[in-house]
């Protein structure tokens, strides 16, 4: 009888245990679950963050946009006279502007010049390198009725702006400041680049000639 007993009872202890042990692998399979799923959301949401931030225009890049507009403006056999009267006029009231285009108007320095100083400026002030759209409206002013070609979105302050918007105003003002077509895509590989290395002004002048 005692021996009986000690069976049933050694056998409900097995029982039992397995019942633990099936408890803690239920809550070892849901704890493992639960953190690839905080994973995978968590990496989504990086991810989400990552891309957003490769949709904004980078100031350099803007920059160089503008610059090559502007360089070959200068280069047009005529101006009209009543542009930059019309650029200082749609400018009026902000400083920074209006700097701009008195500087234009006075001769003291070509545009392309000009737009390089904004950029350097730009990138001196900025804290993540994306083009806002109070930069874009300055660099507008350096090609007078450009700010009429940007069809993007509703723009109002410092919002950072898209590279879709940017390329978009890019195409359209590209048609107007460079009827003769020498502004010409090629598509470049970058083998590599020294951290921290720059291009002085002279160099950029150089390489943007080569386009």
């Amino acid at each position: 009888m005692e021996r009986r007993e000690s069976f049933q009872e050694r056998r409900k202890r097995q029982q039992a245990r397995r019942r633990l042990l099936g408890k803690l692998a239920a809550v070892l399979i849901g704890a493992v679950f639960l953190f690839g799923l905080c994973k995978k959301t968590a990496d989504q949401f990086l991810l989400t963050g990552e891309k957003k931030q490769d949709s904004y225009i980078g100031i350099e890049d803007a920059g160089h946009m503008v610059w090559l507009l502007a360089d070959c403006r200068q280069e047009q056999p005529t101006q009209a006279p009543a542009e930059t009267t019309d650029a200082a006029q749609e400018f009026d009231g902000d400083n920074t502007h209006a700097a701009v285009v008195s500087a234009h108007a006075a001769g003291s320095r070509s545009t392309p010049d000009q737009v390089l100083d904004l950029m350097e400026k730009f990138q001196a002030e900025s804290d993540d390198g994306y083009l806002t759209w109070t930069q874009a409206k300055q660099f507008f002013s350096c090609l007078p009725g450009s700010r009429e070609l940007f069809l993007g979105g509703a723009y109002t302050g410092t919002e950072r702006v898209e590279k879709a918007d940017w390329y978009d105003w890019f195409d359209r003002a590209r048609r107007k400041y460079d009827a003769a077509g020498k502004i010409q895509e090629e598509t470049v590989v970058v083998l590599g680049i020294l951290k921290g290395m720059k291009m002085d002004r002279e160099m950029r002048k150089k390489a943007r000639k080569l386009l």
